[in-house]
């Protein structure tokens, strides 16, 4: 029987129900549904189907098929769900679901069957899988776990391959042993996958890094003009690193600078007029000593004067001369040309080796540089000047500064008068 509750012809439930007559209503025997059907279809002419969700689950459809009394109605097109509802109308409240059940008892007297209906036949849709479930396959990287339940799907993981479980979060771990390839510089790798003992890696741009070998005692590594590192051997004993441009390292070993000097210091205050006709001037021990043509001087003179630290013995070999001075005059610069043509006061270097059996000391002399003599009067003026000796000092030699009037013509003659001169001397060599 088809039943529908009908208020001012909205048709807002219904119930479809079949008497078998069996008497046992029994509602596990029952279909049931809620909801309108899917779908409502005249099979033939004596027969109505009526199409609903399965009960089996799984989106199949049901079919109930409703046996129509032959003749009642020229065909089962005509039998219109409105007339159902007017000869059975069903005490459905209004908002709930409508519900469609096929009882195989008699629902009387609440229920009466409509003649028309003679007969209802139930086509269940295609049942779920068995209880087990879906089956599922594992594959590449996944096992499932079986012994559980239900099944658990698991990372299938490589034995220190890196791929580990941390608080139930699958994790990277670097620190395995097993881990394979390699890891390109764009990506944070070396590009290597082993880095020879006792090599530093040296950028690339993106290329694998380069290996500068280091395993070597002493060895360095150094810039180089085209950016990439190069490595310099170690030196030989007793050498020193040396900044050097013309070398590919920029960089040298060298003999280490053995730096060394000795300086003197004199000043020489004229007690009386420099007569130029001598033109030789030795300061030391506050006294002045003038000689003419020659640097001969006895032991008396060179024992009394030429003390302190105006003269002295030098205490290694020396070739360089490095000389400090001011001095002073009372002469004009006219004055000063009439001493001589061109004339000039020259600082000379004078050097005496000691030998057994002399009876004097004799100097060599050798200029050094040209005292800037002053060309006003009362003015001081100042020289500095260094030289390279023709001849190095020797160890033990003895040598001092000294000063020689010079003339490029004719004869020295005339008087410096108020002359006065500080000097300070440095021997020295590397």
């Amino acid at each position: 029987m088809l039943g529908f509750q009908n208020q001012t012809n909205l048709y807002l439930g219904y119930y479809y129900y079949y008497n078998t007559g069996a008497g046992n209503n029994a509602p596990a025997e029952s279909y049931y549904c809620g909801g309108m059907p899917l779908g409502v279809n005249p099979y033939d002419n004596t027969h109505l189907d009526l199409y609903y969700p399965s009960i089996k689950g799984c989106d199949a459809v049901d079919t109930i098929r409703l046996t129509i009394t032959a003749g009642t109605h020229k065909k089962v097109s005509d039998v219109l769900l409105k007339e159902f509802a007017e000869a059975n109308a069903a005490p459905v409240p209004q908002g709930e679901d409508p519900i469609i059940t096929i009882y195989d008892g008699d629902r009387s007297p609440i229920y009466t069957i409509h003649p028309d209906i003679t007969g209802v036949a139930i086509t269940y849709g295609t049942a779920c899988a068995a209880a087990s479930g879906t089956t599922y396959q594992a594959g590449d990287g996944i096992d499932i776990d079986a012994s559980t339940s239900p099944d658990t799907i698991k990372t299938d993981q490589k034995a220190n391959g890196g791929i580990v479980i941390e608080s139930t979060e699958l994790a990277v771990d670097l620190s395995a042993s097993n881990i394979t390839g390699t890891l390109a510089v764009g990506d944070g790798g070396t590009g290597k996958t082993s880095v020879s003992t006792g090599s530093v890696l040296v950028g690339n741009g993106t290329g694998v890094l380069n290996e500068a070998a280091m395993n070597v005692k002493g060895r360095l590594l150094a810039g180089g003009p085209s950016g990439s590192p190069t490595t310099l051997a170690v030196g030989s004993n007793g050498k020193v690193l040396t900044a050097d441009s013309t070398q590919t390292t920029g960089l040298i070993w060298n003999t280490p600078i053995n730096y060394k000097s000795q300086e003197i210091t004199h000043s020489l205050y004229a007690r009386s007029d420099w007569n130029v006709a001598n033109p030789y001037a030795f300061a030391g021990g506050g006294n002045v000593i003038y000689l003419s043509s020659t640097l001969d001087i006895n032991f008396t003179q060179a024992f009394t004067t030429l003390d302190g630290d105006a003269h002295q013995r030098a205490t290694a070999a020396f070739k360089k001369i490095t000389i400090y001075s001011m001095c002073i005059s009372s002469l004009t610069a006219a004055q000063i040309a009439a001493l001589g043509t061109g004339g000039a006061v020259k600082i000379i270097v004078v050097r005496y080796v000691p030998t057994n059996n002399n009876t004097s000391i004799v100097f060599s002399k050798e200029t050094v540089g040209t005292l800037q003599f002053n060309t006003t009067a009362d003015q001081i003026y100042v020289t500095s000047s260094s030289y390279t000796l023709s001849s190095p000092l020797a160890a033990g030699e003895w040598w001092g500064i000294a000063y020689e009037w010079t003339i490029t013509s004719g004869s020295p003659s005339g008087t410096i008068t108020g002359f006065k001169i500080q000097s300070t001397a440095q021997a020295w060599d590397v």
